[in-house]
């Protein structure tokens, strides 16, 4: 069987004979170390940007526990007791959604 093409150069693999070229095989290391260097800084950019979402939403998480008791020392009746419960209900509603966030950043973190 002839190894060759009618043009003179080899045909199908040369897994028998392999030519390797240590240049290209050298700037494919250095290429696979930057990509690992690469997602190595987007992963702590990325932990470093979520330890400030979590601390940030933490923070209102705080804040919002103030104003909720402070807003419960309010009267309960007559027109500040209106004004106090949808203050109460908006107020809850907005905690419960603060800690979600925190939930989430710290699951994302995790990853």
């Amino acid at each position: 069987m002839n190894d060759h093409t009618d043009n003179g150069f080899p045909r199908g693999s040369s897994a028998h004979n392999p030519d390797l070229n240590w240049s290209q095989v050298r700037e494919t290391v250095l290429m696979l170390e930057l990509a690992a260097v690469q997602i190595e800084t987007a992963m702590k950019d990325s932990n470093t940007s979520v330890d400030v979402l979590t601390t940030s939403f933490t923070g209102i998480a705080q804040c919002m526990q103030a104003m909720l008791d402070k807003i419960s020392n309010l009267p309960s009746e007559g027109p500040v007791g209106e004004v106090r419960a949808e203050l109460l209900g908006d107020s809850g509603n907005v905690a419960d959604r603060v800690h979600q966030a925190i939930i989430a950043f710290q699951f994302y973190d995790k990853l």
